[in-house]
């Protein structure tokens, strides 16, 4: 009976994942149909972890997210010290939730082909309105234009999970659709994701065929990260960003630097200043200077700025934890699948705050992508447990 309705619960969040991207819609019903729905997620996800709270496995491959979540979660919790408002409170809320969704989901058996038909559903019903929209008006503007190109990366990964599944085409030719929208778009930062996601999906064998190799990749992967924050902020003096810039005017018809770097080139005068703890919890960029936006445009400034290096450290322990945990079940298409895609979330959140701040709706999706991955993992180490203790 408990699994029963567990499932019928799970079925709820994957119908409605969905829908939640209409939350940073324009118009007033599907804002309404939004915000219903991430509440309704995070509700039935926080109930679901205090009622299975004891049924939850801690220890073996899980242990190290687990506990760097906690660890994350606290440096929140003390950042609200820093900077005392409820936009800090707010931020660690939001934080955690994300963190009992990802555990919470995690914990169930994504194999099962039942959970797919429900996927179905509810990736063809959004279809179905965003088609609808493009007809009746021509344009995006009424689901959220950026919103849209964000959330079709998501899109994308699910088409591919379950064709993987059915093995049925037309979900490969739905996924392809998806991709030809956001090039249409020309939306860069969601053509980038894609063709990192799809480079590491191909360079699979290559990243997984020793454990160093693979532990290796990640950790440089991240420092490349910080070095292309660092280069991209001061492009203007080098050569190659000059180049680049003018190859996305001509293609794009758009600035490379798109006033990014401007607002990080200041951004990192005041994180330099308070370099270990950062300014506190709900601190946003434009609390620092009224030069600023609200949104610093990427993550890892969002970290920074707000917990400092110790908060980007414990992060990137978190990112590691959950790359580690791909490894036990490397041969497995699916997840294979979740850690290409988690690389190309990585790629993402250069240039967005989706993790946890801005577009929590696309934050939901990206941790299910991450719950799906690791899930496969823990029911792996489940079933070696049980082995061993029949010996």
């Amino acid at each position: 009976m408990y699994k029963t309705k567990r499932d019928i619960f799970l079925r709820l969040i994957i119908f409605l994942i969905f829908m939640t991207n209409f939350n940073n819609s324009p118009k007033e019903e599907y804002k309404i149909i939004g915000a219903f729905s991430i509440l309704l997620i995070m509700g039935i996800s926080f109930m679901l972890f205090i009622t299975s709270f004891n049924k939850i496995k801690i220890g073996g491959y899980n242990t190290y997210v687990y506990l760097f979540m906690c660890f994350i979660l606290l440096i929140y919790v003390a950042g609200i010290s820093n900077y005392i408002t409820l936009e800090s409170i707010i931020t660690s809320i939001k934080i955690s939730l994300l963190f009992i969704f990802c555990i919470v989901l995690s914990s169930f058996n994504f194999e099962r082909y039942n959970y797919i038909k429900v996927l179905k559903i509810g990736l063809y019903l959004y279809l179905l309105i965003f088609g609808v929209e493009i007809l009746k008006y021509g344009n995006t503007e009424s689901v959220g234009v950026n919103t849209a190109s964000l959330s079709f990366i998501i899109c994308i990964y699910f088409c591919l999970l379950i064709y993987i599944k059915t093995k049925k085409l037309k979900n490969l030719v739905i996924a392809i659709l998806f991709f030809i929208f956001i090039i249409i778009n020309r939306a860069r930062t969601s053509m980038l994701v894609i063709m990192v996601s799809i480079t590491v999906y191909f360079c699979w064998s290559i990243v997984t065929k020793y454990k160093f190799i693979y532990r290796l990749f990640i950790v440089l992967f991240l420092i490349m990260i910080f070095v292309f924050i660092y280069l991209y902020t001061y492009s203007d003096d080098i050569k190659v960003f000059v180049s680049l810039n003018e190859f996305s005017r001509e293609y794009f018809n758009k600035n490379f630097n798109s006033g990014r770097n401007t607002i990080w080139k200041e951004l990192f005068e005041y994180i330099n200043k308070r370099p270990f703890w950062g300014y506190g919890s709900g601190m946003s960029a434009e609390n620092i200077s009224a030069n600023f936006s609200k949104s610093t445009h990427s993550f890892y400034m969002q970290v920074l700025l707000q917990v400092g290096w110790l908060g980007m450290i414990l992060w990137c322990l978190l990112f590691y934890s959950i790359w580690d945990m791909f490894w036990h079940t490397k041969n497995n298409k699916i997840t294979r699948l979740s850690a290409s895609f988690f690389v190309g979330i990585l790629v993402q959140n250069i240039f967005e705050l989706t993790f946890y701040s801005n577009k929590i709706s696309i934050g939901i999706m990206q941790w299910l992508i991450i719950a799906v991955g690791i899930s496969r993992a823990g029911k792996t180490d489940m079933i070696k447990n049980e082995k061993n203790n029949l010996k």
